[in-house]
Formats: structure tokens, sequence, C-alpha cells
């Protein structure tokens, strides 16, 4: 059984996100862990609040879309990235 602590949660989302092949809604989150380790929405919410703070200069970002959350290459770079 995995240790989840509040200063992994993000590190493990963060990992989920940029491995999924769509957008993952909070439930989706939730249900890669087993029960006995599972965070709270909540916990995820504030995971995903972190993640979305400003940090060095990055060319991605993290957006709630339709579906959930996903990691796309930010807006003033989507023309150079769409080559």
């Amino acid at each position: 059984m995995l240790n989840i602590n509040n200063k992994d949660l993000p590190l493990i989302i963060e990992a989920l996100l940029l491995a999924a092949n769509n957008p993952m809604s909070i439930q989706d989150i939730m249900l890669i862990f087993d029960e006995t380790e599972r965070p709270t929405a909540k916990e995820i919410e504030t995971a995903i609040a972190l993640l979305q703070q400003p940090k060095e200069p990055r060319g991605i970002e993290l957006v709630k879309v339709a579906n959930g959350y996903q990691f796309q290459s930010k807006q003033k770079f989507a023309h150079l990235v769409g080559r």
C-alpha cells in the first residue's frame, strides 16, 4: 500500500494527468487509488489548485475542460506547437 500524503498528492496528480490520454475528472482521479488510500474530492481539488498556481516559467498549464482536467500548451505558444 502506498502512503499518500498531502505533499505527494499534487505530484501524483501531475503524473496521472501527464500520462492520461484524455482529461481526468476528480472522480476519475479518485478511482485510481485503492479505497484505503483514496484522497477525498476536496483533497484532490486542493492539490489541483496548487498545480494551477504559477510557477517558474513553463510552456504548459493545467486547465479545466468539460470532461475534467488536462495539461496543455500555453495559449501564447499555440501557433508554434500547432506546427
